[in-house]
């Protein structure tokens, strides 16, 4: 198999058994007990959210900023440190990460691109060989956090554009490989030379692209 340029992974059910961003805010919320009560509001937003056919990025920002808003941005950075340590000993998927960790250890760039806010995704780099995350970009006054969403969501076609951005070179013209178990990044798995949908607990062979 030819050596690729990039190995691009996803995080949320990829590099990690299911989703990190509740367990996130769950845990900030566990050490900052006074914000409790500005994230009691939240069972009405998921059922506005429901009622009123809101988008996934509705939902994300009502509750980044019900539960972190007006945070330090040097305070989140190390709570998500903090938080990392822990959840990757309890929730990592081993056999995407020894396949990420067998990448660097092959001179290969290795990136984490995800749906997930970028600030609290960034720490896991200390752990993990990663040289790049991108995520979805939060709003921040100066070193506060505002909690709204900048641009779009990093999924699907914005997750393509925002690597194309950061390599600079089009996708069809980028050797890589690419691990996801979202449906998503179809797109993305299908012009890599070599990718592996995760379904469920497995990961299966999802697409192979020679060209």
């Amino acid at each position: 198999m030819e050596k690729p340029e990039l190995a691009i992974f996803d995080l949320d059910g990829t590099l990690i058994q299911h989703d990190s961003y509740v367990p996130f805010l769950t845990l900030w919320l566990k050490h900052h007990p006074e914000r409790v009560a500005h994230a009691l509001i939240l069972p009405m937003v998921g059922w506005y959210y429901k009622l009123a056919a809101k988008d996934r990025d509705y939902i994300k920002e009502k509750f980044l900023i019900a539960c972190m808003q007006g945070t330090r941005r040097t305070e989140l950075a190390w709570f998500a440190r903090r938080f990392w340590q822990r959840f990757l000993k309890r929730r990592a998927n081993i056999p995407m990460i020894e396949r990420l960790r067998a990448y660097h250890q092959d001179g290969v760039p290795v990136w984490i691109v995800t749906a997930s806010f970028e600030f609290y995704v960034e720490p896991i780099r200390r752990f993990v060989p990663v040289a790049k995350v991108l995520g979805t970009q939060a709003r921040w006054n100066e070193e506060y956090l505002a909690g709204t969403i900048v641009g779009k969501t990093c999924r699907g076609e914005e997750k393509i554009r925002r690597i194309e951005q950061a390599w600079g070179t089009p996708i069809d013209r980028l050797v890589y490989h690419a691990f996801s178990d979202n449906q998503s990044d179809r797109l993305l798995l299908e012009h890599a030379r070599y990718s592996i949908f995760i379904a469920g607990s497995r990961a299966s062979r999802y697409d192979v692209v020679d060209q």
